[in-house]
């Protein structure tokens, strides 16, 4: 069975390419420009959300934050996605309960073995 990848970006650009890299890998992506997405999603949750910190109407940090403290998402894997400076990204993902972090632009390798080390079976 795939593993189910929720997308978290507000460029489609970005969310169009990291879909099909990802779709290439045999993951079921799902992704969205809405922060607020995986309050909607009921039972149907991901195995791993890819969050981008610097969203148009939200911050990724507070968005992780939430899906952190809710009972429901928190055994969820996050992993920020972000282009600015290694130490922000990485303050950033510890200040808000983030598992990971990878920097933009990526290395499609770095961001495969990423995933990989949250989704072992």
């Amino acid at each position: 069975m795939d593993k189910k990848i929720l997308l978290i970006d507000d460029n489609e650009s970005i969310l169009d390419a990291t879909r099909c890299l990802l779709e290439y890998f045999d993951f079921e992506v799902d992704s969205t420009t809405d922060p607020d997405y995986i309050q909607n999603l009921g039972k149907n949750l991901p195995d791993l959300i890819l969050l981008d910190i610097l969203l148009v109407n939200a911050d990724g940090r507070d968005v992780c934050k939430k899906i952190k403290l809710c009972k429901i998402t928190k055994h969820i894997p996050v992993i920020l996605l972000s282009a600015q400076s290694e130490d922000e990204v990485r303050e950033a993902a510890a200040t808000s309960g983030a598992d990971g972090f990878i920097l933009k632009p990526f290395k499609i390798e770095t961001m495969i073995a990423e995933i990989n080390k949250y989704l072992k079976e």
